[in-house]
């Protein structure tokens, strides 16, 4: 086995509000160098990297039973990959998995992320081996091991083409199905059916992101959840305290079920031809599942209280748990006025009587839910450590449809009393994005950057013919307004006061822009007619055809 030659990394200029760690292109991550390897580390130190993962990202999200791992470590760690290619890829994807999700004592940040980057290109030499010669678990749990890490990349593309692999090589196993062999003892059932459920909870979550069809039909699908206590505790996320926990795992598994309703229910090409009423029916029903999910959460973990309730080593895990929240209960409200009705509540001039057309007292509750999941989604951001981060893009593909949003309503009326706030909430997160947008060096995130530059400056423009009006005197209405979405208003501020996501009836502001919707539609709205408030490469932002797309596609469908 050779070793490779390292290159000298490109300097990056520093992130302006912390020290971001650069991450690989797409092109430097997927390089398959078939001759060449880097030499993996002594034992000892090999052996300190795989116990911080196990000690670390393995215990929230159970891929590999660490007992089980460990033996076959110890007993094979050293031979030539081409003996055993599955656990050669396996064994190297749980190094860089270490390295790029947990801090490893006595390495630096930009050592781990290089060293971290090699190793995964070792996985990717026996790919092909993977994908066309391996049936087995560790091959599976090798390729699911290969998409966590991809998602620290900006195109999510190859991610889901690995997702694919290790999905279709799961159902030759049968792992989706009850009756596991008959020669498993209760520990390997245990793990695969674990293995099953991340590859579903990745594809649950890439579909809804990127409104393509789910790879696993939850029709073939009659293996149990995972444990509620699971006897081994891999799954648990503990509070700082030491004591309280949530089953983490399970939870995962719980919102990505939901996911998938919101997919195949909302946006499917079937759901597509459902009529309004069928439509707002699911939504309620998904919502309510929403609710039901967020309840059977201990408070300490909600989103308002982890940064004072988790320990900065789970910080991550548990932002991605609330981002993908937001994120859903955003895609599932969004259906009701996405396109027409979003271009009639937002983007139509008000009328002779300066007011808009529908009523602003009439805002669709469904966009006001997306408006404070994705006020809820940017504040996330501002208290993650950036410079820890080892998933910046999928994180930022949260944040800039949420972004997208608050920019759009601070456009639409300046005069809101979030409007400052939200501008100031956002800018942080712009300046990642733009820093973030020069280092990926790629067209279609420069558009994406250009179009985010003038959106901000369209706010800023809005903004400055306004007074901001302090929350101290904010109207007790606009106040319950903000409160009725999320029962709280700054993250960490108002903790205490959260009152659940109890909506008024669903009748009169719903149905009241249904019917405007019907009587109104596309073809009738006149877009050029506000004045030039909306230059034409904004006015497809704010049609929002697909928030959750990822960046390149979403890049191409702004312009």
């Amino acid at each position: 086995m050779t070793t490779s030659t390292s290159s000298q990394d490109e300097a990056h200029p520093p992130y302006t509000n912390g020290s971001l760690r650069s991450r690989p292109s797409v092109g430097d991550v997927l390089r398959l160098p078939r001759h060449e390897h880097l030499r993996l580390p002594p034992k000892d130190e090999a052996v300190k990297i795989v116990t911080s993962y196990f000690n670390g990202p393995n215990n929230a999200l159970p891929l590999f039973h660490p007992g089980s791992f460990m033996q076959r470590f110890h007993r094979q760690y050293g031979r030539e990959y081409i003996n055993d290619p599955a656990w050669w890829a396996a064994s190297n994807v749980v190094m860089a998995l270490a390295l790029r999700l947990h801090s490893v004592p006595g390495l630096a940040h930009e050592e781990q992320d290089k060293r971290a980057q090699q190793y995964l290109q070792n996985a990717l030499t026996v790919v092909s081996d993977l994908t066309l010669y391996e049936s087995s678990l560790l091959a599976i749990q090798a390729l699911l091991g290969i998409v966590l890490l991809l998602q620290g990349i900006p195109d999510p593309r190859p991610g889901s083409v690995f997702l694919a692999a290790a999905i279709r090589l799961s159902n030759h196993l049968g792992m989706h199905r009850k009756g596991s062999p008959h020669d498993l003892d209760i520990f390997a059932a245990t793990q695969r059916k674990r293995v099953f459920w991340i590859a579903a909870l990745l594809d649950k979550d890439f579909s809804i992101r990127t409104e393509q069809p789910q790879m696993i039909d939850n029709d073939d699908v009659d293996i149990d959840l995972p444990e509620i206590s699971p006897q081994d505790g891999l799954g648990y996320v503990y509070a700082l305290d030491s004591f309280t926990k949530i089953n983490y795992f399970r939870l995962r598994v719980e919102l990505s079920i939901i996911q998938g309703k919101a997919y195949r229910n909302l946006y499917s090409a079937r759901a597509s031809k459902n009529d309004v009423d069928t439509q707002l029916l699911t939504v309620y029903e998904l919502h309510q599942s929403l609710v039901d999910w967020k309840v059977g959460i201990d408070p300490r973990f909600w989103a308002e209280n982890i940064a004072t309730s988790v320990p900065k080593a789970l910080m991550m895990q548990m932002i991605f748990l609330h981002l993908a929240y937001f994120h859903c209960l955003a895609t599932v409200h969004r259906v009701t006025f996405q396109n027409r009705l979003w271009q009639l509540a937002v983007m139509v001039p008000p009328g002779p009587d300066g007011k808009l057309v529908p009523d602003d007292g009439e805002w669709c509750q469904s966009a006001e839910t997306c408006e404070g999941a994705a006020r809820s989604s940017v504040q996330l951001m501002a208290i993650l450590p950036m410079e820890e981060h080892p998933c910046i893009w999928i994180m930022m593909s949260y944040c800039v449809s949420a972004m997208v949003i608050l920019m759009a309503r601070i456009i639409h009326k300046p005069t809101h009393v979030e409007a400052h706030s939200d501008l100031a909430l956002i800018k942080p997160q712009l300046q990642l994005l733009y820093s973030l947008a020069e280092r990926a060096d790629d067209e279609g995130f420069e558009r994406m950057r250009g179009i985010c530059v003038e959106l901000e400056r369209k706010c800023e423009a809005a903004l400055e013919t306004t007074v901001k009006i302090p929350n101290s005197i904010a109207s007790l209405e606009d106040r319950q307004s903000a409160n009725i979405v999320l029962g709280t208003d700054t993250l960490g501020i108002h903790a205490n006061e959260f009152q659940g996501y109890n909506f008024p009836p669903w009748d009169s502001p719903m149905t009241n822009l249904d019917l405007l919707n019907k009587e109104n539609p596309l073809s009738s709205v006149q877009l050029d007619d506000w004045s030039g408030v909306f230059a034409d490469n904004v006015q497809h932002a704010l049609e929002m055809p697909g928030l959750e797309t990822p960046f390149l596609d979403m890049g191409e469908s702004f312009l």
